[in-house]
């Protein structure tokens, strides 16, 4: 029997217009930024619209440049991250695609180094 190894319609991301366009105003904010009201408040935004809500409630979102994640493998956080993460990289080849030259999402080599 075939088993389906994709992810259901209705938890794929739409990438939407507005949702790339929250994506790039949040990666553009320095550090400093990120821990501010009006950020944290476009985050939980953002998550809303990729339907990333739960992942955003352990503490995952799509802005976390981090290589790998810090959780065990047991842990609901780690699938989370690796959903996250996917949607992240969506995110950005759809902003490449769109401005290829300026769309200044962040470069592999600027990511957070591995934790070890």
């Amino acid at each position: 029997m075939a088993v389906k190894t994709r992810a259901p319609k209705d938890r794929r991301p739409q990438i939407s217009d507005e949702a790339l366009e929250l994506f790039l105003e949040l990666e553009r904010a320095p550090a400093r930024r990120r821990e501010r009201q009006d950020w944290i408040g476009k985050s939980k935004a953002l998550a809303r619209i990729l339907d990333l809500s739960v992942e955003w409630w352990m503490m995952q979102h799509v802005n976390d440049r981090s290589r790998s994640s810090c959780y065990p493998p047991e842990s609901g956080a780690y699938a989370a991250w690796h959903r996250v993460r996917e949607v992240r990289e969506q995110l950005h080849e759809a902003a490449r695609a769109l401005e290829p030259t300026s769309a200044q999402v962040i470069q592999e080599d600027q990511l957070e180094p591995e934790a070890t």
